[in-house]
């Protein structure tokens, strides 16, 4: 099964039952870039995602995720066969730690990943810091980005104020991997 016609849609959309109407994914998602990272604006106002999923008989059907109180964020695997979700840290579904979540195309609940330990220098320095807050950690963006010509799914995870630490995320495991880079202030 593969992932298409990916909308996302906000409030107001959702209020009105409408998911037709919500903004294609393909005009967030930036397929060609230059320096090889795939990637897309943060988008703050997305409270329910949509997509088709065609069945063995070749019919399309639909899955949607939404919430109505919080927003979410959901990104496909690079292969069109997860979609993968970040939920709010205050979600009704998935609270933070474990607020990603990888669902099958059709829909469903593939498995619930939690914030992984940190790993970078920056990261562990900020375990002794007395005032650092989310020391543990909090998922903050998913998105593509090419090593070596094949797509790979990242994910960023938040720490210590403006802090992120961003890793490899395989969803067909669910573990994460080595950590392509750190930013913030130190």
């Amino acid at each position: 099964m593969e992932i298409k016609n990916i909308k996302y849609s906000n409030k107001e959309y959702i209020e009105n039952g409408n998911f037709e109407e919500g903004k294609p994914l393909i005009s967030y998602l930036g397929l060609s870039s230059e320096g090889g990272f795939i990637s897309h604006p943060l988008i703050n106002d997305i409270q329910g995602v949509s997509w088709e999923y065609q069945k063995e008989n070749g019919d399309l059907n639909k899955v949607e995720i939404f919430e109505k109180e919080n927003n979410l964020f959901a990104y496909p695997s690079p292969n069109m066969k997860y979609m993968v979700v970040l939920f709010d840290r205050k979600s009704e579904y998935h609270t933070h730690p474990n607020n990603l979540v990888v669902f099958y195309a059709n829909g469903e609940e593939k498995q619930v990943i939690s914030v992984p330990e940190l790993i970078s220098d920056q990261a562990r320095k900020n375990a002794l810091n007395p005032f650092g807050e989310d020391k543990e950690g909090s998922f903050e963006n998913i998105w593509w980005y090419k090593k070596e010509n094949e797509k790979k799914m990242a994910v960023d995870i938040h720490f210590a104020w403006d802090n992120t630490e961003t890793r490899e995320f395989d969803p067909e495991t669910g573990q994460f991997g080595n950590v392509i880079g750190v930013s913030g202030r130190f």
